[in-house]
């Protein structure tokens, strides 16, 4: 929600006594086809609260199809190319396995509609931070030549072929997540270059720190699931 109706930068004006709305234009997902990838419990629960609270349609591509999906109002696709072709938002929530590592890679973000917006709350690897930097759209991938003194370089984010892109991930974080980073460089660059673009909106990842799973992690013995 913060991608889609940037409330991140509408935040950050009124806290400067900023109240235009100027550049805040957002999107209804109601409208909108969403992509999820990965439809275990999370995948899940996420569709049936896009496809049901929001009246997004909601597809999905996963290997191993869930039984549940129906009534979660979550429809499956053939393919993963089918997904990327249509959906406005994609959003991944499947592990990282030797088969998902850089599942956002050139080629898919090549496939993917024009603007989309794609939010990873999952695993960091999932993307190749490379291409999300530099990929390109079809027509420009049939100008790459492998010689890199003759590479056809354009950025999908600079492009606008990425519309926005939400993260609470990254695939180098363990370097710098959950450490005060604030008054040093950050060497790497790819991770710098990512946090520079304005329809980048990176957070950390909280999901645990509430009082409510803190009060279970406290008084329950270590190896025994919660959920």
């Amino acid at each position: 929600m913060t991608v889609v109706r940037k409330y991140h930068k509408a935040y950050s004006r009124v806290r400067e006594g900023n109240f235009l709305l100027d550049g805040l234009l957002g999107i209804n997902i109601c409208s909108r086809t969403i992509g999820i990838i990965g439809t275990g419990k999370i995948g899940l629960l996420t569709g049936k609260i896009l496809s049901k609270g929001f009246g997004a349609t909601v597809i999905a591509y996963d290997p191993y199809p869930s039984k549940a999906a129906e009534e979660h109002g979550i429809s499956y696709v053939d393919t993963l190319e089918e997904l990327l072709s249509v959906s406005d938002i994609i959003s991944l929530h499947c592990p990282l396995l030797g088969s998902t590592k850089y599942i956002i890679n050139d080629n898919t973000l090549a496939q993917a509609k024009k603007g989309v917006i794609i939010i990873n709350t999952s695993r960091g690897a999932l993307i190749d931070t490379y291409a999300l930097i530099r990929c390109v759209s079809v027509n420009d991938m049939m100008l790459f030549d492998y010689n890199f003194a003759n590479c056809w370089f354009s950025s999908a984010l600079k492009t606008g072929h990425v519309s926005a892109v939400g993260l609470d991930v990254y695939e180098r974080e363990s370097n710098y997540f959950f450490a005060d980073s604030s008054e040093k460089v950050i060497a790497d660059d790819s991770f710098s270059r990512l946090l520079t673009f304005y329809n980048v909106f990176m957070t950390l990842v909280s999901f645990s720190l509430s009082h409510f799973i803190l009060s279970f992690t406290t008084l329950t013995p270590v190896g025994i699931k919660l959920f």
